[in-house]
């Protein structure tokens, strides 16, 4: 301790280097300059009668005698600030009496929430509030409110407790003498912040660069942000430990402390919950010698620690894995972050994204309270509204005879405030079998509590509604068509009308036709036909012969046509004059509708339930179409089970057959309505532009759509630009399926449409008979911002499961592959035994079912919301990447219609990300200002090469058509045009020759214009960190990524360095040494740098 009057003590006009932990929070601060996420605040609450002129002179007495609180930053020419430490600058303890409001309690949260949430001014400012406040006149709160880069929270715990003991001091002695200055804080700083030796250096390097194998994986957000202010917003959930479950615990295992344990049952439950390859841990350190135990300042650090496991071994095993590694921690930490970050540069991340972590756990012992007046008050803490990580877990385990009290922060975006109220039970149920044994492997330790699991049962599994079908879809029809036989059942795109009574005869012509040909039961029949008499005709003709139909766009390629034909072993194809050139490289026979004589007869049906219905064929992962075979007992009970779910008009009904018939989504457009004497009206091939389609449904009459979400998608926005195009519908439902449907859709078609028409949103994939699922979409539904439609709870008869890689049902809110098992499921694939048998599992005790492939995640209110395609993941440059989550991203950016990522591979087997954009009507997107908005949110290896296109290339669903992307993406030229330009800029000057010459480095070819854009000179995002890694070490900078996208040229990364390091002088004459020492050997640099030292 020093007194105030000491000679030697430090100089107003001394200013020192921070050290490396509040250069993290400087740089931290920096990134995050308008939250109070850096922010600590504790208060007190005090029920006695306070003396307050004592109690605010022994405040600022140790406000001036601890120089955490006087510490003020000012800025340097090296982009970090120097500290000074003036008692001059010392804060004082401001009172406020709340004790007139009618409400003081009231008051004092509203006005500690300002205290404790407004950002501080950085430099020459003061980094403490102290407030007091006044209840009434036996209650009084002291707040406290700091910046993290002056106190950690063992400095704010011991804080009143000082206060407390000169408050005593001056009761009993007023005249006491004056308290000694505390200067551990700025010799802590003058002596280099306890910087370790070269050995130590050494060993901890060695030690983390081990871990540099172990990338971190973070946690992608559930929710998009509300705003770029909510980007980091957290909600908070308050729950307990038994203390005798703690005792339990804590005695477990040999070595393994409590501490171990609740970190192991966090990492583990964020690990499952998230599907996380490993679990990443800011771990918080003290980092106080006995020497700073009593010092208020910050010595606290704070490193990024991947949490080991292994689900083969057993749980004690892993107990003591999470134990050694702990303690190498403790042996190494002292590394500083920005050495750590520094070593991920060599597996391409930024020093920022080598840093990242799922969460933090922090185990507090000690008892912060402080005794006043008689009355032993207990330190609390004042939440932040925004945290830097996902989650952050406390454990406070302060008083042995009491439960510990645990808090978990986390963001909104990672969990919202329902799907976190299940976080608590998921963690007591892991305790819990923590408890009863551990020699268990790890991959049986259920996340699930019975509960919760009870919840999702109930959500997923809808068998006990189903309803059985007695006859073939078929005999439904012609028994709805003796009822009706000059009602309408096909309405032909150009208005020409086939009753049911003729339809039938048709079917029967057909159905002679065929079997004169050698159609018999179980044969397949290929219908090259468009939509329209001649296709239903075809299609009853066919499932009277017994036999199953195959129908094959009209705009199908002719080598596709020849790989169905041939797979499906078809005695007959189907078409019309107009298409029949297309079958002359078949073998199969060919049957021309409009030539089927009239039937002698009727043809007696030999459709049953037990024989094939229809073969679709989707695209298969070889490249070879796969035909998908639906049985008539499946598309027949789907059709029972469809029609208790949905209201169908019965005979009055007019719908519309959008799909082509080579898509399932035909078969719900049409057979329930031809089952229920209602029409079904062609689309014309192709189909109508969007821009007419509403003067389509006003002037035919629909009543019914079924539509894919793109196209709905420009009829709305049309509509929207063009109110009233719907005046005079019909309608009265819509569905919409087979890709995803945007957020914003219900509250457009409401406001096209009204009410009155109701919109919904389906998913069924082609394997599970059409559709599965339904979502009612209307703009009461609860979405984040640029969620989709939810695809809703499964149809009577279905039961579903998500489940992780290792197929483990996953909690509520979590993602997984979706599993579907009950009525409707496909008989398998035509001629492919082992991809049916590897699609179609049985499951022990559910039976068999359908691995769809797509990623969903199950509500909390019980929806399913679906994600993207789990054959979106691809490896790029060793980073495994979502493809949906690219995609995510680029859907919440202002103005964005549609999107779709791909990353085809080189002929090297290279992938490179490409993200193909099209904009609204009327709209621009900027592609600078689409990557700086990915640079944001995406780390760096997942910010792919832009495209913006008038629009994106749909197949014959309607689907994005992500192989002509593909081929579009590696038609894209991966290094720039070397022809020049006459507005190129040569780099000129010493700061753009050398970042040219990085830029060269880098790009592996020669860079002459400096306002050329990095990303269209054929960089890619692990370049761009290392570019940025490789500028920010030339220049002794911590250059942010995010910037680099925000100006991604040379003249762009000059303008930023000047800022970084303080100015055009300092960075000219630091470049200017740079480039003298490329040119010299590395002995003349080892002796230039020896000459700059003396």
């Amino acid at each position: 301790m020093t007194s105030l009057s000491d000679p030697d003590l430090l100089t107003a006009a001394e200013r020192l280097r921070l050290s490396p932990t509040q250069s993290d929070m400087w740089m931290e601060q920096a990134r995050y300059s308008t939250s109070d996420m850096l922010l600590i605040s504790t208060r007190h609450l005090m029920p006695v009668a306070l003396d307050v002129d004592r109690f605010r002179q022994a405040t600022d007495e140790v406000l001036r005698t601890n120089e955490a609180f006087f510490m003020r930053l000012h800025a340097s020419d090296e982009g970090v600030p120097l500290a000074s430490f003036n008692p001059d600058n010392a804060p004082t303890c401001q009172f406020v009496d709340l004790s007139h409001f009618s409400d003081p309690q009231d008051e004092l949260t509203r006005q500690m929430d300002a205290v404790a949430t407004t950002p501080f001014t950085m430099l020459d400012a003061p980094l403490v509030r102290i407030v007091l406040y006044k209840l009434d006149a036996r209650l009084y709160c002291f707040l406290c409110t700091a910046h993290h880069i002056v106190a950690d929270g063992w400095a704010m715990g011991i804080t009143l407790p000082r206060i407390a003991d000169r408050y005593r001091s001056l009761a009993e002695d007023p005249h006491s003498p004056p308290l000694a200055l505390d200067r551990a804080m700025s010799t802590y700083l003058r002596a280099g912040a306890d910087k370790p030796d070269d050995a130590y250096v050494a060993r901890a390097t060695a030690f983390w660069q081990k871990l540099q194998s172990e990338l971190p994986v973070p946690i992608k957000p559930a929710h998009p942000a509300q705003d770029a202010r909510s980007e980091y917003r957290c909600g908070r959930i308050e729950f307990a430990i038994d203390r005798s479950a703690a005792n339990h615990l804590a005695h477990l295992v040999e070595g393994v402390t409590l501490y171990h344990i609740l970190l192991f049952a966090w990492a583990h439950l964020l690990r499952r919950t998230y599907s996380l390859e490993r679990c990443t841990m800011s771990m918080p350190i003290l980092n106080r010698g006995k020497e700073h135990k009593d010092t208020i300042g910050l010595f606290m650090a704070v490193r990024a620690l991947p949490i080991p496991h292994d689900e083969n071994a057993s749980i004690a095993d892993n107990l003591h894995s999470i134990a050694r590694r702990i303690r190498d921690l403790f042996r190494h930490y002292k590394l500083p972050n920005s050495e750590i970050g520094r070593l991920a540069a060599s597996n391409g991340l930024s020093p920022q994204e080598s840093l990242l972590s799922s969460s933090s756990l922090s185990y507090i012992t000690r008892d912060y309270g402080a005794e006043i007046e008689g009355h032993q008050t207990q330190m609390h803490c004042v939440w932040s509204k925004d945290q830097l990580l996902p989650f952050t877990l406390y454990a406070m385990d302060i008083y042995p005879e009491r439960d510990i009290t645990m808090y978990l922060l986390h963001h909104l975006r990672a969990a919202n405030h329902e799907e976190a109220a299940l976080f608590p039970a998921r963690f007591h149920f892991i305790l819990e079998q923590l408890a009863n044994g551990l020699d268990r492997p790890l991959r049986e330790l259920d996340i699930i509590p019975p509960e919760e699991r009870a919840r999702i049962r109930a959500a997923l599994d809808n068998t006990h509604a189903r309803r059985s079908a007695s006859q073939p879809v078929l005999h439904d029809i012609l028994a709805r068509a003796r009822q009706c036989p000059q009602a309408c059942a096909i309405e032909e795109a150009d208005g020409r009308q086939l009753t049911y009574a003729g339809l039938v005869d048709r079917a029967h012509a057909m159905a002679h036709a065929l079997h004169q040909r050698g159609v018999r039961p179980g044969h397949h029949v290929v219908l090259l036909l468009p939509r329209g008499a001649d296709l239903f005709a075809s299609i009853l003709g066919t499932w009277l012969c017994g036999a199953a139909y195959v129908p094959v766009d009209p705009s199908t390629p002719d080598r596709r046509l020849l790989a169905i034909a041939e797979n499906c072993a078809a005695p007959c194809l189907i078409t019309t004059p107009a298409l029949r050139g297309k079958t002359r490289t078949l073998s199969t026979p060919v049957l021309l509708a409009d030539e089927v004589p009239p039937a002698p007869s009727e043809f007696t049906s030999l459709a049953t339930l037990a024989g094939p219905a229809y073969i679709i064929y989707t695209s298969g992962s070889t490249g070879q179409p796969k035909g998908v075979m639906i049985g008539q007992a499946a598309l027949a009970e789907h059709l029972a089970n469809w029609l208790t779910v949905v209201s169908l008009e019965k005979g009055d009904g007019r719908s519309c057959l959008f799909a082509s018939p080579a898509f399932d989504a035909s078969v719900d457009s049409t057979f329930p309505n031809l089952v229920l004497g209602n029409a079904v009206v062609c689309a014309p091939h192709p189909q109508w532009p969007a821009h007419e389609f509403p003067r389509v449904v006003v002037e035919r009459r629909l009543t019914q759509l079924e539509l894919p979400p793109a196209y709905v998608m420009e009829v709305l926005h049309h509509a929207r630009l063009h109110p009233g195009a719907f005046d005079g519908h019909q309608l009265r439902l819509c569905f919409v399926g087979g890709d995803v449907l945007p957020g914003e859709a219900a509250a457009l078609w409401e406001s096209a449409l009204g009410k009155s028409a109701r919109f919904y949103n389906t998913y069924g994939p082609t394997e599970t008979t059409v559709t599965v699922t339904l979502c009612e979409a209307t703009p009461a539904l609860p979405l984040d911002p640029g969620e989709s439609i939810p695809i809703g709870a499964p149809h009577p008869g279905q039961w579903l499961r998500i489940v992780d890689a290792a197929g483990r049902d996953v909690p509520i809110g979590a993602e997984g592959e979706l599993h579907i098992g009950g009525v409707g499921l496909a008989t398998g694939y035509h001629g492919m035994p082992e991809e049916t048998a590897n699609r179609f599992p049985t499951h022990p005790e559910c039976g068999r079912y359908y691995r769809t492939g797509d990623l969903v995640r199950l509500r909390t209110d019980g929806q399913i919301g679906f994600l993207r395609r789990v054959d979106g993941q691809v490896k790029v440059r060793g980073f495994r990447i979502e493809l949906g989550e690219i995609e995510g991203t680029l859907a919440a950016f202002p103005h964005v219609l549609e999107n779709a990522v791909v990353a085809p591979a080189d002929a090297h087997g290279e992938r490179t990300l490409h993200a193909f954009v099209a904009p609204l009507p009327n709209r621009v997107v900027e592609q600078r200002a689409l990557r700086e908005h990915l640079a944001k949110t995406l780390p760096a290896y997942m910010i792919p090469q832009v495209h913006v296109l008038a629009s994106l290339p749909k197949n014959i669903s309607g689907k994005i058509d992500r192989q002509a992307l593909a081929k579009l993406a590696q038609a894209v030229p991966s290094t720039p045009d070397e022809s020049g330009s006459v507005a190129a800029r040569a780099p000129a000057g010493p700061v753009q020759e050398y970042l040219a010459g990085l830029w060269e480095q880098t790009l592996g070819h020669k860079i002459s214009d400096v306002t050329a854009d990095f990303f269209e000179q054929g960089g890619h995002s692990l370049l761009a960190a290392r570019l940025v890694a490789a500028m920010g070490k030339a220049f002794r900078v911590d250059y942010p990524f995010a910037d680099f996208f925000g100006a991604p040229t040379i003249e762009g990364c000059q303008r930023h360095l000047e800022t970084l390091v303080g100015g055009t002088a300092r960075l000219e004459q630091m470049a200017r040494l740079r480039l003298e020492l490329s040119q010299l050997s590395p002995e003349e640099v080892k002796a230039r740098l020896e000459r700059l030292r003396k």
